[in-house]
């Protein structure tokens, strides 16, 4: 008996190239659907850093200069988040942030309030990123010192939330 792949009958040729068609559809709806999910991620993620970031800074450059060392003693939260004051601008051994990813957190930097347009950082450089799992971001205050914060980042995944999940089942 010879096995053939491809049915005899019209009804069941049709049916195949049906349902390999609706494969195809489903695959490509979780394609967009996971890639839309890590544009989401990267965007919470910038936020989140930004919102982080901009709250030591905001801390720091309204804190008289004599007592900032002080306060950023208070402010280290570990591996986390690392503040620290300097005359230069951070040294790393990372290089700077691809251009995609530095904008998202320079935007969010940018929405996040500080106050007075003369509180705003002078210079800012950015580093690191998701491959690396860190970002080292580095604000001139008005005053000429420089704060580097130092965080931790994780790469994002569309597959850890439990709705991927969800609509992997229903779509297969």
């Amino acid at each position: 008996m010879k096995f053939r792949l491809w049915p005899r009958s019209l009804a069941s040729r049709t049916a195949s190239v049906l349902l390999i068609g609706l494969i195809l559809v489903q695959m490509a709806g979780l394609t967009i659907h996971a890639f839309d999910r890590l544009d989401v991620q990267r965007l919470a993620q910038a936020r989140d850093v930004a919102a982080r970031v901009v709250s030591v800074y905001r801390t720091v450059v309204l804190t008289d200069p004599s007592r900032r060392a002080a306060v950023l003693n208070y402010l280290h939260r570990g591996r986390d988040l690392m503040p620290t004051l300097s005359d230069t601008p951070p040294v790393v051994d990372i290089p700077e942030m691809p251009i995609g990813e530095q904008r998202l957190l320079r935007v969010a930097m940018n929405f996040a309030p500080i106050g007075a347009p003369q509180l705003r950082w002078r210079q800012l450089v950015i580093f690191g990123g998701t491959p690396w799992h860190r970002v080292v971001i580095g604000m001139r205050l008005p005053d000429g010192v420089w704060l580097t914060v130092r965080t931790q980042v994780e790469r994002p995944r569309p597959w850890h939330s439990p709705t991927f999940l969800i609509a992997f089942g229903l779509m297969t």
